[in-house]
């Protein structure tokens, strides 16, 4: 789930689980490509890994002797939003392909690292919460907005494209 008390994901998501020896991930034990994920595991100690879209998540659980089978709610903490180019604001947003990148905001110069790329008018992504650069390119002009994801959310950020871009 994107965040505590939202609907359970589903669709395409890496799923990696490991076998904990000395509070440390050890052996890699399972991995399943889409949520959910149904696992048949020993009782122990587990790293569980997931990315869903631009979302990662890594938590340690435990599964007990004697327990039934168990559902793990995975809190990813994550928000969705829908990125939009405009030409001025007020106007219908920009159709057809347009090339997307986000990355992890970085103060001063220094690029973050790229956790999304799309290529759609509006694409919907899931993201850990936090702030990034969103680059959005347009008839060979590229646009940048910053944006903000909190846990749970799920906003429309409108890229304003009236500067000409660079």
């Amino acid at each position: 789930m994107p965040a505590d008390g939202a609907a359970a994901l589903q669709g395409a998501a890496k799923v990696g689980v490991w076998a904990m020896t000395n509070g440390t991930a050890g052996p890699h034990v399972a991995a399943r490509d889409r949520l959910p994920a149904k696992l048949s595991l020993e009782p122990g100690r587990y790293r569980l890994l997931v990315r869903y879209q631009g979302a990662r998540r890594v938590i340690d659980r435990t599964l007990e002797a004697g327990d039934g089978p168990a559902t793990w709610r995975i809190d990813l903490r994550a928000g969705h939003v829908r990125l939009e180019l405009r030409p001025q604001p007020g106007q219908p947003p920009i159709a057809g392909e347009l090339g997307w990148k986000v990355r992890t905001y970085a103060r001063g110069k220094a690029a973050g690292k790229q956790v999304a790329e799309a290529a759609a008018a509006r694409p919907r992504l899931l993201l850990d919460a936090g702030w990034y650069e969103v680059a959005v390119t347009n008839g060979g002009r590229t646009h940048e907005h910053v944006v903000q994801v909190r846990p749970g959310e799920d906003v429309v950020y409108s890229v304003i494209a009236r500067d000409g871009g660079s």
